[in-house]
């Protein structure tokens, strides 16, 4: 056997192997097509994300409700340890109160 010989065999085996291997792989392509069309398919990494997404968007609105209704609430004690300043020294010192149990 030739050099030459050796080579073209070796030529059509890879040929060979790699239509063998296109139409493997392009039998199993069309199966998941199959599968993703059909109802049975689901993407977990998708419907993860979404499911983390609502929730973080969730919690950004709760916090922004929390954030102002405690600014409101402060600013009404504002106005009230203005207008009554013995009760500013009441609410501090329930505050100290309450720090020293923590």
């Amino acid at each position: 056997m030739t050099t030459e010989t050796k080579l073209r065999g070796g030529l059509a085996l890879t040929l060979l192997s790699l239509t063998i291997l296109g139409f493997y792989f392009n039998k199993q392509y069309e199966e998941l097509e199959k599968c993703k069309i059909g109802s049975s398919f689901i993407q977990g990494g998708d419907i993860q994300k979404e499911v983390l997404l609502d929730r973080i968007d969730s919690l950004h609105d709760e916090l922004f409700n929390a954030v102002h209704e405690n600014g409101i609430e402060e600013l009404v004690l504002d106005s009230l340890f203005i207008k009554y300043p013995k009760l500013k020294k009441e609410h501090d010192n329930i505050k100290f109160e309450s720090n020293l149990f923590e």
